[in-house]
């Protein structure tokens, strides 16, 4: 690729200085000049195109250069202006300095004089905007790592949340929430698979309208989540071949992403937002991790739920144990052990409690005295039991 030449914009109404300059000088350096006689032509020319720097006549015909100077800082143009002048006009070209003038040519000059001032100046120029594309760039780079940061910290937090909390629904919830925040999106559902495995049901959501959100606990259909549940695999759809979907209602562009148990889609996890712009690779891995987190979460409550199944098919204890020990007995063998166990177990604790040099805490001084009543509870429960003697046969 050529490099494009640097434009210099000569302004003067002198045609011997400006034709030396464009056509003798300045195009035998490869730069690229263009002329103009007044400062309402240059101002013309600078919006055609801005040039890499500006020579300009302080005295023109109709404004003066200082005047020229006014007009581009009033538009914001930074573009480096060296003033042409001679001996007897050094007040002007301090005011040209103060107006924004980078440096000035003082005629007549010499070759050697002219082309080093122009050389310095946009070697200047050439440094500051190097400089000014580098803070962009660290800026950019910057907000993409405080933007990974985040997201990264947001999927931190779903799995302490998933050790904090025990309710399922509000885990889902969270999770849904988590994954709208992380992709920046606008909408998004959770399904989860019925339990007679043969379609989805949409189980929270987030900013649907009104007559989807009313599908909550019932059978989902968006043309779409049925594909991710058959292949297991990530879908992304944006633009035009999202129309035929009752998604379009919600946004230009989706995500779905499928929470699975081994080789088994158990639900799916969709994200929308109003652009056309699709969802790039990296917010498709978050929203996987997302969906794991999801898996175990839906998991756990399938073993829950079939844990409190077991419970309700279990034959109920007929009697209750203790009250079977009260009412039959002990052994006495049994029960002598046990009485001599917790008066053993008291004495101990009554000899560390005034147990000389201790240096025991208040907490733990009222723990030990706590100890003891509860063994001398259990004592007396053991002591009212009555006792049974065993024959041997």
């Amino acid at each position: 690729m050529v490099a494009m030449k640097e434009q210099i914009l000569v302004v003067t109404a002198n045609i011997k200085v400006g034709t030396y300059l464009t056509h003798q000088l300045l195009s035998h350096l490869n730069y690229a000049t263009q002329t103009a006689a007044t400062t309402a032509n240059a101002l013309q020319a600078i919006n055609a195109r801005t040039p890499e720097l500006i020579i300009a006549d302080l005295h023109l015909p109709d404004l003066s250069g200082k005047d020229l100077l006014v007009a581009l800082n009033s538009k914001g143009m930074d573009i480096p202006v060296i003033v042409l002048a001679t001996d007897a006009m050094e007040g002007e070209i301090l005011q040209a300095f103060r107006l924004g003038a980078v440096d000035f040519i003082n005629l007549p000059a010499q070759d050697t004089e002219i082309i080093t001032t122009i050389d310095r100046v946009l070697k200047e120029r050439r440094v500051r905007r190097e400089h000014q594309i580098l803070a962009q760039n660290l800026k950019q780079t910057n907000k993409l790592l405080t933007d990974r940061v985040q997201k990264l910290t947001g999927i931190s937090n779903i799995g302490k949340t998933i050790t904090v909390i025990s309710n399922t629904q509000l885990l889902l919830t969270r999770i849904l929430e988590s994954a709208i925040q992380i992709s920046a999106s606008s909408s998004g559902y959770l399904l989860v698979r019925s339990d007679n495995r043969d379609t989805f049901l949409l189980n929270t959501s987030h900013n649907l309208p009104a007559p989807l959100v009313k599908l909550t606990n019932q059978p989902w259909d968006d043309g779409l989540s049925s594909l991710v549940g058959k292949s297991g695999a990530p879908l992304a759809i944006h633009g035009e071949p999202l129309q035929k979907s009752v998604l379009s209602q919600v946004g230009k562009a989706v995500l779905l992403v499928p929470i699975m148990v081994k080789n088994e889609v158990i639900g799916i996890i969709a994200i929308l937002h109003k652009d056309a712009k699709p969802y790039d690779s990296s917010i498709q891995s978050l929203l996987e991790i997302i969906a794991d987190y999801a898996a175990i979460v839906l998991v756990n409550a399938r073993l829950f739920r079939s844990l409190e199944e077991r419970s309700e098919r279990a034959p109920p204890i007929r009697t209750n144990t203790v009250q079977s020990i009260e009412k039959i007995g002990i052994p006495a063998s049994i029960k002598q052990n046990l009485e001599k166990a917790l008066i053993d177990a008291i004495e101990a604790v009554v000899t560390l409690s005034i147990e000389e040099n201790a240096n025991f805490s208040k907490k733990q001084e009222r723990l030990l005295h706590v100890a003891q009543d509860q063994i001398q509870n259990a004592l007396k429960t053991i002591q009212s039991i009555p006792s049974v003697i065993v024959k041997k046969f």
